[in-house]
């Protein structure tokens, strides 16, 4: 009788083993299936199938692959699938709060998705963080230049202070600077200085020497 008590016990504890191991296994497939739903009306090419079918086995062996995410979340992002990409950028940050370029994307996402607040709060903490890149400060030109527009005065000094210290993006942020003046703040004499350094570094564009010979005859 204690043989067949202690046969059943050992059947029960096999069981429920093979149960946990289960729903474990196929827990993880599940939640990797609801990762890899994309919801958007676009067709994948070729190219993004072949990623596709990478990153889900990728992480059905790992669905905390760091690289495979961001990978997944710059997918959907191409597919303007913003909600789920956002997601998925969200939870990277919350493993690697200063990722640059997690950052980047999401600060992206949020502008084309006309969360204008976002996108610029996203791209000013780039900048405090990594001063040097360059796009975060072309993201809030154009933040300033057609959507909050009466930010744009706080951007001077981010521009100036990047034109005096970074050398090695000199022809950026002199660009930037005359159309930042010319365009952005219409003061075309402030953009003359900076379309005559850029006349020089670039001779052969035509639309700054036109614009740099408009700006002279004005009186």
């Amino acid at each position: 009788m204690k043989k067949r008590n202690i046969a059943i016990i050992i059947v029960v504890i096999i069981l429920v083993i093979g149960g946990l191991v289960f729903v474990k296994l196929h827990g993880a497939d599940l939640q990797v299936s609801e990762l890899m739903k994309i919801n958007t009306t676009l067709e994948m090419n070729e190219a993004q199938q072949a990623l596709f079918s990478e990153l889900e086995g990728n992480l059905k062996n790992d669905p905390s692959d760091y690289s495979s995410l961001f990978k997944l979340a710059r997918l959907k992002q191409d597919m303007l699938d913003f909600d789920g990409a956002a997601e998925l950028y969200n939870k990277l940050l919350e493993t690697k709060p200063g990722d640059t370029l997690v950052m980047n994307n999401l600060g992206s996402i949020y502008y084309d998705s006309k969360q204008y607040d976002k996108a610029e709060e996203l791209q000013l903490q780039i900048i405090a963080k990594t001063p040097k890149w360059i796009g975060a400060y072309k993201e809030l030109m154009m933040i300033y230049r057609y959507q909050l527009k009466d930010k744009a005065p706080t951007l001077e000094d981010k521009l100036l202070y990047g034109y005096n210290n970074f050398a090695e993006y000199k022809l950026d942020f002199t660009s930037m600077l005359s159309v930042y003046y010319d365009e952005i703040m219409n003061d075309p004499m402030k953009a003359k200085p900076y379309y005559e350094e850029l006349a020089e570094l670039l001779p052969e564009d035509a639309q700054v020497q036109a614009r740099l010979i408009e700006i002279k005859n004005i009186k």
